[in-house]
């Protein structure tokens, strides 16, 4: 209906900063719009303020000054009336009704007048609203009052409209309640609001999504409408429940989440209503088993003459591993036994070394070559038992690619430089080691030339095995020169 002129500041005919008044359309919470024309012929919404409200013209003004944002109703200009009232020309929303009395194309109009909208397109109304919340929390701003009488259409596209409670972020001591009541979450009716976040407009988009699908007003949340499709039902439901969560923390936590799943909503919604043969995900389907149907045709028979070879990563030698057989390799394995027990002794070894050494890149090695060694004889028991081709063939290539050792001692020698007294004693007992004379004659002792201590000759039997390869005499020796060090007797004369 047209509005009741009697009930607005100005009328038909009247002249608002020279821009004339075509008709009223209507009243907001912070004040009049009018439908204007400007000397031109040109038309506008022209919105005056009430005098005490000048919070939308703050936030007009935060959103004329943002630069490089879309998905809003941008004011063109705005003023300030003589008796201090201001104003803000903006451009006009599409007629709802097509050449007849101008009714502004709001998302609340479209419901009113035509009922529930097909679903694909009110979520493309919620894509486009969620679109520009995003872009408006990159600045920092929230804009606090998303509803569908706040959503209009200009050349039919969505747009977020009324900034009059449009605020920053801002932590909890300094957020406050504002809003439309059922849009807003029931934290900040009650005061106890964790700030001011973006959360508030996705709780709003949530309960414009529910409101806008089910035809039902926001108190009536979470009932179903009447009508229906419980198939798309359950797609939209998902999202404003989530949206909507009593606890906050299971809600959207950023507009980009948001809009992922709307997104994603819309494809579903759309994809179902089309006939089996032409859903995306049955064309996926059709054409990536004919792609791998084509691509099996092709490779399997240079994967299966593949598979028989083997190169060997030093020499690049090919090997064809079905000319291998088990007992070929039973010498091979024998001598593994020999190089696994070696090692396993020489790990020992290891382990009784001052701990700074169990990091050494060689003891690394050391550990690295027995797991392989012991891959090795696994890989071997399975290759004895393996019951069909492709088994065998896994078993060789996993033997080959382990490295095939030369010598029972190949790995022993690079050790020998470990095997020093400074390595295994304390740095007390290495003192003590530094000052044991090897002689009679040495300078350092106060020994008789006709004795010496056990002392002296465990340090000289230690000195014979440093850097060779005796692992466990040299350890023997160690651990006789260790105890000795712990006998007051050990090195008085005999």
């Amino acid at each position: 209906m047209f509005p009741d002129q009697h009930k607005f500041a100005f009328s038909c005919g009247d002249t608002i900063n020279d821009f004339k008044v075509i008709s009223v359309i209507g009243r907001g919470g912070f004040g009049e719009v009018y439908l204007v024309q400007d000397v031109a012929g040109a038309r506008f919404a022209l919105k005056l303020l009430l005098r005490a409200e000048d919070k939308e013209f703050a936030g007009n003004s935060q959103i004329r000054a943002l630069e490089n944002i879309s998905g809003f109703v941008t004011p063109h200009a705005a003023g300030t009336l003589p008796d201090g009232r201001h104003f803000f020309l903006m451009p006009l929303a599409d007629n709802l009704n097509r050449g007849e009395v101008y009714t502004p194309d709001t998302l609340a109009n479209r419901l009113s007048k035509f009922g529930r909208l097909p679903t694909a397109e009110l979520l493309d109304i919620a894509i486009a609203i969620t679109s520009a919340c995003a872009e408006l929390h990159k600045k920092q701003l929230v804009h606090g009052d998303i509803k569908p009488e706040n959503v209009i259409f200009i050349r039919k596209q969505a747009l977020l409209s009324d900034f009059s409670l449009v605020r920053p972020m801002a932590p909890p001591d300094e957020s406050g309640i504002a809003g439309t009541l059922r849009f807003i979450p029931q934290e900040e009716v009650s005061g106890q609001l964790n700030g001011v976040s973006e959360q508030l407009d996705l709780y709003a988009i949530g309960m414009l999504l529910y409101s806008s699908y089910n035809l039902n007003p926001a108190i009536d949340y979470p009932a179903p409408g009447d009508g229906i499709d419980l198939a798309e039902y359950r797609v939209i439901r998902k999202i404003y429940n989530k949206a909507l969560h009593k606890n906050p923390a299971f809600r959207y936590r950023d507009a980009a989440t948001l809009l992922r799943d709307l997104k994603q909503a819309k494809e579903k919604i759309i994809s179902d209503k089309l006939p089996w043969f032409r859903r995306k995900k049955f064309t996926y389907s059709l054409l990536a088993g004919a792609l791998i149907a084509i691509v099996a045709g092709v490779l399997t028979p240079i994967i299966l003459h593949e598979q028989r070879f083997f190169t060997d990563p030093v020499s690049k030698e090919k090997i064809d591993l079905d000319a291998i057989t088990p007992e070929s390799l039973a010498g091979f394995f024998a001598k593994i036994d020999q190089q696994l027990l070696d090692r396993l002794v020489l790990q020992d070894l290891y382990a009784k070394v001052k701990p700074e050494f169990w990091n050494d890149p060689d003891f690394i090695f050391l550990t690295q070559k027995i797991n392989a060694l012991l891959n090795k004889k696994l890989w071997y028991a399975q290759l004895k038992t393996a019951s069909d081709q492709r088994q065998v063939r896994q078993s060789k290539r996993k033997i080959l690619s382990l490295g095939i050792p030369q010598t029972p001692g190949d790995v022993l020698l690079r050790w020998r430089e470990l095997i020093t007294p400074e390595n295994f004693l304390t740095a007390e007992e290495f003192k003590v080691y530094q000052q044991t004379p090897t002689s009679a004659t040495d300078p350092r002792t106060h020994l008789k030339t006709y004795g010496a201590t056990e002392l002296n000759r465990a340090k000289i039997k230690i000195e014979t095995l440093t850097n060779t390869t005796n692992f466990g005499e040299f350890q023997n020796a160690i651990d006789d020169f260790r105890r000795l060090i712990g006998n007051p007797t050990a090195t008085e004369d005999k």
